[in-house]
Order: structure tokens, then sequence, then C-alpha cells
């Protein structure tokens, strides 16, 4: 998904300059006060964030049993995250899908659960 389709569906979303240079500021300060801020000027802040880009998973299907009808629903997720240019996480994310929804659950509590890994 492009960052064009992003701000489609979360608007608030910032161009990647003003959110790099807000990022970067908040990584100094904390390696700051960590006592961790190498020298080597400008490297260090900017290559923590420059690697990671938004992610989406859409249309991940599920099916589970309610526990209190003990009637099946079913459905299909949509999942963001943040991780490394390059890496492919489709599979572990419909295993974290399919792992919550194989028991007897609510559909608020499969949410929380998912978001929460």
């Amino acid at each position: 998904m492009t960052n064009g389709s992003v701000k489609e569906w979360y608007p608030s979303v910032k161009s990647s300059s003003e959110q790099d240079t807000e990022m970067v500021s908040a990584v100094v300060s904390i390696l700051k006060s960590l006592g961790e801020l190498r020298s080597v000027k400008g490297r260090t802040p900017n290559r923590k964030f420059k690697e990671k880009k938004l992610h989406c998973e859409l249309n991940l299907p599920f099916w589970s049993m309610c526990e209190h009808h003990l009637l099946p629903f079913y459905g299909v997720v949509h999942i963001g995250y943040y991780c490394a240019e390059g890496y492919n996480h489709k599979s572990l994310m419909k295993s974290i899908v399919h792992f919550y929804g194989f028991k007897l659950q609510v559909q608020e509590r499969m949410t929380r659960q998912i978001a929460e890994k």
C-alpha cells in the first residue's frame, strides 16, 4: 500500500519528512538521556527509522466460535503495522489471526488480542 492510499483511510498521517524530523529528534533525546548518543553525526538516529515502513495486510480471513452462543462467526481482518523494509510478515499475521480465532471467542477480545500481539 502506498503512502497516498494510507492518507485516504488515515488522514492524520504526516508526510515522511515531517515524521522523520520528529522521530529523529525523539531518538536523539532518548539516546542522550541513556548516554548512548554516538559522535557519528546524523547517522545513528536517522538509521533507526528510515528502515521502517507502514505495511498493511488486508482481507485476512478468519472464523471462530462465539463463546456465548456456540455459533460460528467469520469475516476478514485488516492489520497495519510497522516493520523493516524487505520483510513479508503476511504468513505471521495469518498465523496470529488463526491462533486467536481457533478457540471459543468474542469478537472484541479477539480484536484486542491480535492488536496486542
